[in-house]
C-alpha cells in the first residue's frame, strides 16, 4: 500500500477487515489496543509506535519495529521473519518458539 500514516491514531479500534498496510509508513503511530489480527503489515515501517495491547495476528516479515512500544503483545502468531526490532519500549508477551527478546531486542534464537 505504501501509505504514508506517520503519527496516524487507530487506538481501541478494529483497522479494517484484513487491511493491506504492507509497506506502509506507521512510525509513532498510536496502535495501542488495535485490532489488527487480519492485516498485512509485510515491510512497515512501525518504528516508535505505540502498539501495547495491540492484537496481533500477522504477516509482520521485513518490518521495521525498532523503538516500538511491544507491551501486552501476542506475535507468537505472527509472520516475523526478517523484522528489525531493537531498542524496543516493551518486549511482547509472547513470541514464536525460535524467537526471544533480549536486552529489548528481537532475535531469532
Amino acid at each position: 500500500s505504501y501509505a504514508n500514516l506517520t503519527g496516524a491514531d487507530f487506538g481501541n479500534t478494529e483497522v479494517g477487515v484484513c487491511a493491506d498496510l504492507s509497506n506502509a509508513n506507521l512510525i509513532n503511530a498510536n496502535l495501542k489496543n488495535a485490532d489488527l489480527r487480519c492485516a498485512k503489515l509485510r515491510g512497515a515501517n512501525l518504528n516508535g509506535a505505540q502498539l501495547s495491547g495491540a492484537k496481533l495476528k500477522s504477516d509482520l516479515s521485513n518490518s521495521k519495529l525498532n523503538g516500538a512500544d511491544l507491551k501486552g503483545v501476542d506475535l507468537s502468531r505472527s509472520i516475523i521473519e526478517g523484522i528489525q526490532a531493537r531498542n524496543l519500549i516493551n518486549c511482547p508477551k509472547k513470541l514464536p518458539s525460535n524467537w526471544s527478546c533480549l536486552n529489548n531486542s528481537l532475535s531469532i534464537r
